[in-house]
């Protein structure tokens, strides 16, 4: 696969091995498929290529990708891995998990399970690295039944990459009110304290149809609450699912 967002510089994404059932492949998300019921099965290797630019210091990688039984990635060793110039890197890189959200239950085995997603951050400082930089290459391996939502890697010179997203999780959601055409809901998170959020709301997970007042809300000591509001009759829709994210402004 090639990168085909408008910013993107032409990373490839591309399948090294199949996993024990399968392998990954493009579904709904990216799935590594197969039928088994044990929890670590091996559900293949990908592999994330971009072109090194010049003089760069740091390589930042972030994922999302949902658990299945417990796990994400394969173990040991199935973690994301920075290999640079075809070898593996020496650079240690730092990981931030920055969200982990229940968005449903899922049926593997004729059993429901939670369906969790987790949101990474892995990040390598490859300042010291003393020979030319001419590939850059981020190797990862999940378990059967692991889907990845999204990937994108940034990289550039030292405090040149955007800060990590910001942490949200729902704490509380307060009944859906339809009053005067307008519907609305409340809900209470916790964040990072003292920052300045953007918070928009959709009903699917998609990259599209988000919306959002355009005003940031202040997160003051890390719990804090929103009431999100549109027109029309969204009670139905909004007391099935509703999903919520949040920006820098």
């Amino acid at each position: 696969m090639i990168a085909n967002q408008p910013s993107a510089q032409g990373g490839t994404l591309t399948k090294v091995t199949n996993g024990e059932g399968g392998g990954p492949y493009p579904a709904d998300h990216l799935y590594f498929g197969g039928s088994s019921p044990n929890p670590n099965t091996f559900g293949g290797t990908i592999k994330v290529s971009v072109h090194p630019l010049s003089l760069v210091k740091k390589v930042v990688l972030q994922v999302q990708i949902t658990e299945a039984y417990g796990l994400d990635f394969y173990q040991p060793g199935g973690a994301p891995d920075l290999l640079l110039n075809t070898t593996t890197s020496v650079a240690t890189s730092s990981i931030d998990q920055t969200q982990h959200e229940m968005i449903g239950k899922v049926d593997y085995t004729e059993t429901l399970e939670d369906l969790y997603l987790n949101t990474y951050r892995y990040e390598w400082d490859v300042s010291l690295i003393q020979v030319p930089i001419t590939s850059i290459e981020i190797q990862m391996s999940a378990v059967q039944h692991a889907e990845i939502y999204a990937l994108q890697v940034d990289q550039g010179g030292v405090g040149t990459i955007p800060a990590y997203p910001p942490s949200l999780k729902i704490l509380s959601i307060e009944p859906v009110v339809y009053q005067n055409n307008v519907s609305s809901v409340g809900v209470t998170f916790e964040g990072e304290s003292a920052k300045a959020y953007l918070l928009e709301y959709n009903e699917v997970l998609a990259t599209s149809g988000w919306s959002s007042d355009g005003e940031s809300v202040s997160t003051g000591t890390g719990i804090f609450s929103h009431t999100f509001r549109a027109s029309g009759d969204h009670r139905i829709a909004w007391q099935r699912q509703l999903f919520f994210r949040a920006r820098w402004p």
